[in-house]
């Protein structure tokens, strides 16, 4: 239900950014993000660890936007910076 109420929105967005007013669009924008919002938390209570880190191999969250964790990016940051 969530799915296809998204792709209802992804119609709406696109038809009214096109057609409709901007006051429109921040409506069924807020709408699209309530949506996703939901996907989220149910997605999260399911537990889902696809990726893992680069590096390390450490288990990331699938929404996880980054191929390393955030312990090996402040390690490699700190080796990046001059005199180190």
């Amino acid at each position: 239900m969530l799915e296809t109420s998204s792709a209802v929105y992804d119609f709406l967005y696109s038809f009214t950014r096109i057609f409709g007013s901007e006051d429109d669009l921040d409506k069924i924008l807020d709408g699209k993000r309530e949506i996703s919002e939901k996907i989220f938390r149910i997605l999260d209570k399911q537990e889902l660890n696809l990726r893992s880190c680069a590096y390390c191999g450490k288990k990331l969250n699938w929404s996880y936007k980054y191929n390393m964790c955030q312990e090996c990016f402040r390690k490699r940051r700190y080796m990046r910076r001059p005199g180190h």
